[in-house]
């Protein structure tokens, strides 16, 4: 297959018209992303795994058994802009999810989008689960499909122009973008899948892509050297998960592509794929490397969230063939009615727009929760409630008493809200908690949080512990169950082993 170099058609305007009067209806859809991001940020909690990536960033590397560095130090670099408050927590994603949408828009400009196709993009982008559901909160998957995105306006641009350093800039994004997920490698293999198959083949053979390949190597090796140094943790990480259905899992990586997006956006996007397949299309690559990440992912194994990469271009050429279609008064109603359906549904499922004490009310929360909205429930609460455990010791027990936690949302909140009550530091041997230390020798009075709802210590409070009793509970006051609902609060006194020969059978990853 062939590819001829287009240029992009150029609007006729006045030279003098300023940039805002050209831009303004992209623009914003792009600053109504950040008003919502920014306005709803603040609302219910910390999720869990964000709870985890502040306490990753206090305890900052090159890495981590389950993931790279860029999230933990963005996770504390948002902390720092006022420690405590959950908008600046959460500030980097708004930023990255926004320009998420700004590289889309590009996107669409460089197949040859027109104002009204640009401007589809843009809510496309806007209205979608990757913008609403990931980008209200500081996620790895958040970043990765920013990086997703800024790579595809780079290689669309590269595919218009034939700039060949463009390949070398798309190398360092790659090499920064590993920092954060190892992911997007899978992409990267799935665009040079795509070259090599529609074209332009040129880019395979040119010194600046090897020069590319280098920069990203260099960027990432920091984090491979820990890696290696420390045994190759994260493949561990991914055997762990393996068998865990999330988004589908393999079985559903295809039907998850309905609602990965919107189900109302489906047609847009099928739309943008089949345009890029068409052997006229001179970014044919770009439909290509979906096909080839998909098949990539059956192959290794993960879940439907993981296609998320290879959507900005589909999108892109999505909206200029919406543009296309848009023939008739009926056929915009139908393009509004879908963006205004999936900003409702989309947006009800993953920002905080219900009060939390009606969440239990509303179903579509209450049962889908795309957003992860169950885990950003009832941590202050489960703090309070350890708390009051342990001002319940005496002076004698409070002096030998430490905290271990099952899971790694947990010890996060204990160490995010645990200082407000006295607590002292969490210990738990979940992912890289189990690196940062273990209960001193001595410690002989534990307070156990773990995963079991019945009367049963968990077991190796059972093989450890001289005596057990249950001295409280964990969960939410909203009526909404997550796995800390409910949940027994132990006692251990008295310990028949050392904490040296205890440890290892805590520590684990998932």
């Amino acid at each position: 297959m062939t590819s001829q170099v287009t240029t992009r058609p150029v609007e006729n305007r006045a030279p003098t018209r300023s940039w805002w009067r050209r831009h303004w209806p992209e623009a914003t859809v792009v600053i109504a992303v950040l008003v919502v991001l920014a306005a709803t940020s603040n609302a219910y909690g910390y999720h869990r795994d964000e709870l985890y990536f502040l306490a990753c960033g206090k305890h900052l590397a090159w890495g981590y058994p389950d993931q790279p560095p860029l999230t933990p130090l963005l996770a504390v670099l948002g902390d720092a802009i006022s420690p405590g408050s959950l908008w600046a927590f959460r500030l980097p994603a708004t930023i990255v999810s926004a320009a998420s949408v700004v590289f889309v828009i590009l996107i669409a400009a460089e197949m040859g989008a027109s104002r009204r196709a640009r401007v589809i993009a843009a809510l496309t982008m806007a209205t979608s689960a990757v913008v609403l559901m990931a980008g209200h909160l500081l996620m790895t998957n958040t970043t990765d499909f920013f990086f997703a995105a800024l790579m595809s306006w780079l290689l669309a641009m590269y595919i218009r122009t034939r700039t060949a350093w463009l390949l070398l800039l798309i190398g360092v994004v790659l090499g920064i973008g590993l920092l954060n997920k190892t992911l997007l490698a899978l992409l990267a293999l799935a665009f040079v899948i795509g070259l090599l198959v529609a074209g332009p083949r040129s880019a395979l053979r040119s010194k600046w892509l090897l020069a590319g390949a280098l920069a990203a190597l260099v960027i990432v090796a920091p984090n491979l050297i820990w890696q290696a140094t420390n045994g190759f943790p994260q493949l561990d990480m991914a055997n762990a998960i393996q068998g865990r259905v999330v988004a589908g899992g393999r079985i559903g990586i295809i039907p998850f592509q309905l609602v990965l997006i919107s189900p109302f956006l489906v047609p847009i996007w099928i739309a943008g794929l089949v345009r890029l397949l068409r052997r006229d299309n001179t970014f044919q690559a770009f439909g290509v490397a979906y096909l080839a990440l998909a098949v990539e992912l059956l192959v290794v194994g993960g879940n439907g969230f993981y296609l998320a990469g290879a959507y900005p271009a589909l999108m892109a050429a999505g909206a200029i063939a919406t543009d296309r279609w848009l023939t008739t008064g009926v056929r915009r109603r139908v393009l509004v009615g879908a963006f205004s359906g999936s900003a409702v549904l989309v947006g009800l499922a993953s920002l905080p727009i219900v009060p939390a004490t009606a969440l239990a009310d509303v179903p579509l929360v209450r049962y889908l929760d795309f957003g992860g909205t169950r885990e950003q429930l009832g941590w202050p609460e489960l703090t309070s409630q350890v708390a009051a455990v342990y001002d319940g010791l005496s002076a004698d027990d409070r002096a030998r008493a430490v905290i271990v936690t099952r899971n790694y949302g947990e010890a996060g909140a204990l160490d995010r809200f645990g200082p407000e009550y006295g607590l002292p530091k969490a210990y738990s041997g979940h992912n890289a908690y189990a690196g940062w230390g273990r209960p001193p020798e001595g410690a002989d009075v534990v307070i156990v949080l773990g995963s079991q709802r019945d009367g049963r210590p968990l077991d190796w409070v059972q093989a450890n512990c001289v005596s057990t009793s249950i001295v409280g509970y964990t969960g939410n006051t909203t009526g909404i169950k997550n796995a800390e609902q409910d949940r027994p609060i132990w006692l251990c006194r008295g310990l028949n082993h050392s904490w040296g020969e205890i440890w290892p059978t805590l520590t684990w990853l998932g």
